[in-house]
């Protein structure tokens, strides 16, 4: 677990497991957000959940984000969030509920310092306790042809099972991450 002071703030880094076993020493934690692997849970690797239901690695999966829930619930932050793309990780962790918010990258691609690299479609889901609407800076995505198929730059420039391309494809956008901090991080640490 790696602690930091950046721009004001306490900030920790961890997994979830060092953070329930060892709390912050600081009691207030205004925003907790949390981007559990979505391997076992995204609609884009359907083919392969059941065996992964059979081999436990879902299981596994489901056990990050009710730990997450539970740092959740010991810490109140006024702001939280849990961040998926489309699948079925409120199915699997109904206590999640229906997520509040459903976007994809270019809607926000204006808010980031490259807009064009945020210009592609990956349909994600926000749980959690937060303010919306968030404000949109939307940029035209960019489609691609490849074997007869359209899709995003993502889609087809980032396909394969390297930890390399997986690490790339769940990166958060830093378009939306702004227009996320704008709407909720300011407002909770000032109160």
């Amino acid at each position: 677990m790696t602690f930091a002071i950046k721009d004001g703030m306490y900030c920790w880094k961890g997994t979830v497991s060092d953070l329930l076993a060892r709390p912050p020493i600081h009691s207030r934690v205004d925003v907790i957000l949390a981007a559990p692997p979505c391997t076992h849970f995204s609609s884009s690797g359907a083919r392969w959940w059941k065996e992964k239901d059979a081999d436990g690695r879902t299981d596994a999966h489901v056990h990050i984000v009710r730990d997450i829930l539970a740092l959740i619930d010991r810490f109140k932050p006024q702001v939280w969030a849990l961040e998926n793309p489309v699948g079925r990780i409120n199915k699997l962790v109904p206590e999640l509920g229906e997520p509040l918010m459903r976007f994809h990258p270019h809607e926000f691609a204006g808010w980031a310092d490259d807009p064009q690299s945020e210009a592609y479609t990956k349909k994600t889901c926000l749980y959690g306790r937060f303010h919306t609407p968030l404000t949109r800076k939307s940029v035209e995505p960019i489609y691609y042809n490849k074997g007869g198929t359209r899709g995003s730059w993502m889609w087809a420039t980032l396909g394969g099972k390297s930890e390399r391309t997986k690490e790339l494809r769940s990166n958060t956008p830093e378009g939306f991450a702004r227009a996320f901090y704008q709407a909720n991080c300011e407002i909770a640490m000032k109160s």
